[in-house]
């Protein structure tokens, strides 16, 4: 299984009273169809799967599977801090539909080469999807550099892809040196050009979720190798627009709000916006959960 192109991380969307709004999240990933991508993550790092249920995971996953309708493939985040809780996640996800999992090392401790490669190992034991690991140091604490994906994808042959989000492009071709089998993703914001340049196939992307047709312009620019088109894309959108912040955390603690009344959806003071796909302003009108250290997402983009 391959993943080529744009793949959105989808946020998920919630209601005032902090429920999951499973109508908001169908239409958010309709209107990126829409707009061109590839295929989906759900329940990832954009998706706050750390702030939900198992029961939630499944119902964003499902839901997620309902809205692209066998058009995109939708991968699923598992990652936790051990082999049996991710186990339970993907294979929960599998029964909703997801056709791949994403993996980082276990979070919580930082495992030596050994205990990484035994935990992909043993995650791999007790599912049948494919892995896409998922190399993101400040999230779990855990680099994974090229002999080391290396070695994990000789010893688990689920593993098929990667998704790179150390920052550096320089380690795209470096995995694809040690191990010419997988496929390379990008995983960062804001260099994806830097990564299709390197050898990239697709891009793990929090972007698209706010411009998701300029993310497919810019792929389908690096595959005709047109990188003065590719360059407009970042100085326009990644670069300049604000855009790209309405995906991104805002710092504002739930508790300083009036009971009932959801936060501001804003950065440093000034309302987020994003455009959908055909252009037009779209309002973000739900709020993520919040984290542990305080920090809410937005999670409705498209309406």
């Amino acid at each position: 299984m391959r993943f080529p192109g744009i793949i959105p991380a989808l946020t998920t969307p919630f209601g005032a009273d902090g429920a999951v709004d499973h109508a908001a999240l169908e239409r958010n990933a309709t209107a990126l169809l829409d707009a061109g991508v590839h295929g989906f993550v759900a329940t990832g790092t954009m998706g706050e799967a750390g702030s939900l249920s198992a029961q939630e995971r499944r119902d964003v996953i499902a839901s997620v599977v309902k809205a692209a309708a066998g058009r995109v493939p939708v991968i699923a985040g598992v990652s936790s801090g051990t082999p049996a809780q991710t186990i339970a996640y993907a294979n929960d996800a599998a029964a909703a539909g997801a056709v791949a999992i994403m993996l980082l090392p276990p979070l919580g401790y930082r495992g030596d080469e050994r205990e990484t490669i035994a935990h992909y190992r043993a995650v791999a034991d007790g599912i049948d999807l494919p892995i896409m690991l998922y190399n993101n140091p400040e999230a779990s604490g855990t680099d994974l550099p090229a002999a080391l994906i290396a070695r994990i994808a000789a010893e688990v042959d689920q593993v098929v892809a990667v998704k790179e989000c150390s920052g550096d492009a320089r380690r795209i071709p470096a995995i694809l040196a040690a191990a010419p089998q997988l496929e390379v993703l990008v995983g960062g914001d804001d260099w994806a050009l830097e990564g299709f340049a390197s050898g990239a196939t697709g891009w793990v992307s929090g972007v698209a979720d706010c411009v998701p047709a300029d993310c497919v312009a810019l792929y389908e620019a690096c595959q005709a190798a047109d990188y003065v088109g590719s360059t407009d894309f970042i100085i326009r959108t990644i670069t300049a627009a604000p855009a790209r912040w309405a995906c991104r955390a805002i710092s504002r603690p739930w508790r300083r709000r009036a009971a009932g009344s959801p936060p501001t959806v804003s950065r440093s003071g000034t309302r987020a916006r994003s455009r959908t796909s055909r252009g037009s302003p779209a309002r973000p009108s739900t709020i993520g959960r919040r984290t542990p250290a305080g920090v809410l997402m937005v999670s409705s983009i498209h309406r």
